[in-house]
């Protein structure tokens, strides 16, 4: 079924077409006769020029019959699981019936899915693209495209392929990125009473248990992207009135036969208890949602640290003194310590016992796994202002003794699906929780006074840069994560893989730099640099001020604060929130060998700060088509 049209001669099928369609609007006929029937038609006030340009772009082209296949059981298995928003019954029956006899889909919708699905499927089924990013870009596209032009007149499907399209960001100072298309999409759905109780609703229990699953995608896309960027969240609390999801809101019921079929015996449709506690497992990520917003009423502020600056996202979360209100502070801890107590057995984190696992473990591991990191991140969010504002230095330690646990949590379930290489089917999310441990982790060890765990700590740093070579294929997000965590282990003085470090010089900022052979002495605090990128690869002048400062805490939990030192030994003020207002750059810096926790404080500087560092002083290690790092 390969229906690509390229150049002249896809352009001459076309007016041959409109030619034997005269009786009804040429271009739309046209359009409609090299669409197959499971394709919901184009609509009939498009022009003739509107067809040919989205001919000329693709639009109309779609996979042969075995990488269509290919693509949509990956995003079945892969993404569906934790983003339940379409019908697949309905959907896979369409395309399980080509000749239109199960109804038809939108093509705006496929080519979302098809976007999605690319991410994770194997590269022999990427339909003539070189690459899983080119496919994704490829796709993408095309659903922009269609949704410019007003393709869809469903409200409820734009929501479900706008969502899908905040998986897709080329540019991270783009514009339109992942968190525009998914506050789109929540605007839709908004505008439709999606966050409404449809409970009491004419509606059919199919399309109930659909709305939910869409409002609950909404929120799900919302809290995640809030966890990676600490933009505030686009669902308020107030507004959303969808009860929890229940089981029976999945549709799991046995697929037939001729819709498992079609996607080679997937394990999920052909399963349904597999289905059934995956559906579990997205429940409880919802709740996890929930328990987010909370942590960012009770303990995060919007702020514009950077008001005025007109080519970057300025609005972001920081933190309150945790002092303000620790009651806050408690309540939440306990609420997401009894999420975790009453979490189902089947999604508590088990050693696989066989060094070979079959589908159906493997999907339950992956998601799972993806659920606890996601719970771990969000205890990192819970701590961050209390290492900023604690005076107590026991309350300090053992806050700090709960962040380490939770960095290690990380590491262990990242090393599990290494271990049974499952990490390239992570989304991009897994990128952020992955900077959370790598950056602990050295902070710790940087922090250290000697020890036996002083090298664990340097172990698990350098794990964490392998683990984003296998995610640097499917997320440009990763790429970015590679070469900041490569600047900052260059900055703490060790290199970030295992073996020799690689030497690599280039002109940055005006300085020429080289990567230096590890030291342990050398260096500075990692998170110095965030936002002084000219100081990343060389050492600070011995003029530099020394004066003690007050105490340090452990760094952002998503890979993105920067330590600032404080050189009267002040306090922290106890007025309200960190605004930001003082200066980003650190140039007080002490040029100690040796990082105290007690002679940094650590502020957040959120996704953008150091994105827009990468993409300003490394733009050579930006070519997408290799993987970086001195791990290669």
């Amino acid at each position: 079924m390969s229906l690509t049209l390229d150049g002249d001669n896809g352009l001459l099928q076309l007016h041959e077409a409109e030619l034997r369609h005269s009786n009804t609007p040429a271009s739309a006929a046209a359009a409609n006769a090299f669409l197959p029937p499971f394709i919901s038609p184009v609509p009939q006030s498009w022009t003739r020029p509107d067809i040919e340009y989205l001919y000329q772009k693709g639009v109309f082209s779609l996979p042969d019959r075995k990488d269509l296949c290919a693509l949509l059981r990956s995003y079945v298995e892969w993404v569906h699981p934790l983003c339940p928003l379409l019908d697949l019954h309905e959907f896979l029956a369409a395309i399980a019936h080509p000749d239109g006899s199960s109804g038809s889909v939108s093509l705006m919708v496929l080519h979302s899915v098809l976007l999605a699905g690319a991410a994770f499927v194997d590269e022999r089924h990427l339909a003539g693209h070189d690459s899983r990013l080119s496919a994704r870009k490829d796709y993408f596209t095309r659903a922009k495209l269609l949704y410019s032009m007003g393709y869809e007149s469903d409200r409820l499907r734009i929501v479900q392929s706008l969502l899908l399209m905040s998986y897709w960001q080329e540019l991270h100072d783009d514009a339109a990125n992942h968190w525009y298309w998914a506050e789109v999409g929540c605007s839709v759905a908004r505008s439709i009473g999606l966050y409404k109780d449809p409970t009491s609703a004419g509606m059919s229990d199919g399309d109930k248990a659909l709305w939910k699953r869409v409002g609950w995608s909404c929120m799900l896309r919302d809290r995640v992207l809030n966890l990676g960027v600490r933009m505030p969240p686009k669902i308020r609390p107030s507004e959303f009135q969808l009860p929890m999801l229940e089981e029976a809101d999945f549709g799991v019921e046995p697929f037939p036969s001729a819709v498992v079929d079609l996607l080679g015996g997937c394990e999920l449709l052909a399963n349904p208890q597999l289905h059934a506690r995956l559906a579990r497992m997205c429940i409880e990520k919802c709740k996890l949602c929930v328990l987010l917003g909370n942590v960012f009423d009770a303990l995060y502020v919007d702020s514009s640290p950077k008001l005025g600056e007109r080519t970057e996202v300025t609005l972001i979360l920081l933190p309150r003194a945790a002092d303000e209100d620790p009651e806050s502070s408690s309540r939440v801890e306990q609420s997401l310590h009894s999420w975790l107590l009453n979490l189902p057995l089947e999604m508590q984190h088990q050693q696989p016992s066989e060094p070979f696992l079959s589908s159906e473990t493997e999907l339950s591991l992956v998601h799972s796994s993806l659920v606890l990191m996601f719970y771990q991140a969000i205890m990192c969010t819970v701590y961050r202002p209390r290492l900023l504002s604690s005076d107590d230095s026991a309350s300090y330690d053992m806050t700090k003794q709960k962040m380490n646990y939770a960095t290690l949590m990380i590491t262990r379930q990242l090393e599990c699906l290494q271990t049974h290489g499952l990490l390239r089917f992570m989304p991009s999310s897994c990128v952020t929780f992955l900077l959370t441990a790598a950056v602990n982790h050295l902070v710790e060890y940087k922090s250290s006074k000697g020890g036996d765990r002083t090298p664990q700590h340097l172990r698990r740093f350098r794990d964490c840069c392998w683990y984003l070579e296998s995610l640097q294929a499917v997320h440009i997000y990763a790429k970015y994560a590679a070469i900041f965590l490569d600047g900052i282990a260059g900055q703490a003085g060790i290199s970030p893989s295992h073996g020799p470090t690689v030497s690599r010089s280039s002109e940055t900022g005006g300085h020429k730099h080289q990567d230096r052979e590890p030291s342990d002495t050398e260096g500075l605090g990692p998170w110095a640099v965030a936002h002084t990128p000219d100081q990343l690869r060389h050492q600070p002048s011995a003029e530099t001020s020394s004066t003690p400062t007050s105490r340090m805490t452990l760094p952002s939990a998503d890979g993105a604060a920067m330590a600032m030192a404080l050189q009267d030994g002040g306090t922290l003020a106890r007025s309200g929130y960190l605004d930001g207002a003082s200066s980003y750059h650190a140039d007080t810096l002490a040029p100690s060998g040796q990082v105290e926790m007690q002679e940094f404080l650590s502020r957040t500087l959120w996704e953008h700060g150091w994105l827009d560092e990468v993409a300003e002083k490394w733009p050579e290690y930006l070519d997408y088509s290799q993987p970086f790092g001195p791990w290669q």
